[in-house]
């Protein structure tokens, strides 16, 4: 993994106000503390099937020509992903949409639940083709001048710890594929 944190939680943690004799001291108010923390890489994880949802909805700016191509000419689309997962470890992605930027997730307008994500097994990327479908009934709910896209990953149970070096990422290549109807009259 190519990050490291800017933030880190400690939760059930105990700090010892003292000496270096290690003997109970006291803190006053207005008093400083400091320490120094080590990360050690490759970070070794255990991953729970708890959701992750990212802060940042993804903004989609929608002209008002390409609202017109949609409702008058795009008979279907569909994007198309194909994901080569070089992390040993795999999981379900979900997206939703919606005009409004605060029901993206609890009132969608559209949503693909739950599309799995192949691991990596021995060394060989886990290979996954991803299919978004979009007929003519979901491509109107993107008649808005501006639509919200989220995401929620959903990690695979691992019972012990998994090490995730930093060779480890995901290749996703994607395309959209649209299927138009042309009135040759025009």
């Amino acid at each position: 993994i190519n990050i490291m944190p800017n933030r880190i939680k400690m939760t059930n943690v105990k700090f010892y106000v003292g000496r270096y004799s290690y003997d109970i001291g006291y803190a006053y108010k207005g008093a400083g503390a400091h320490g120094n923390s080590t990360a050690i890489v490759p970070f070794n994880f255990i991953f729970h099937n708890s959701p992750i949802k990212p802060d940042t909805l993804i903004e989609i700016d929608i002209s008002g020509d390409n609202q017109d191509l949609i409702d008058k000419q795009i008979s279907s689309a569909a994007l198309k992903l194909n994901l080569d997962n070089h992390i040993p470890v795999g999981g379900k992605v979900s997206i939703y949409f919606s005009p409004k930027k605060d029901s993206v997730f609890s009132n969608p307008t559209l949503s693909f639940i739950e599309k799995s994500i192949n691991p990596e097994i021995n060394n060989h990327a886990g290979e996954s083709e991803i299919n978004f479908d979009l007929p003519k009934s979901d491509l109107n709910k993107f008649l808005f001048s501006k639509i919200y896209c989220g995401l929620i990953f959903n990690f695979q149970e691992s019972n012990s710890g998994i090490v995730i070096h930093p060779q480890n990422f995901i290749n996703v290549k994607g395309r959209i594929e649209v299927l138009f109807d042309i009135n040759t009259e025009d």
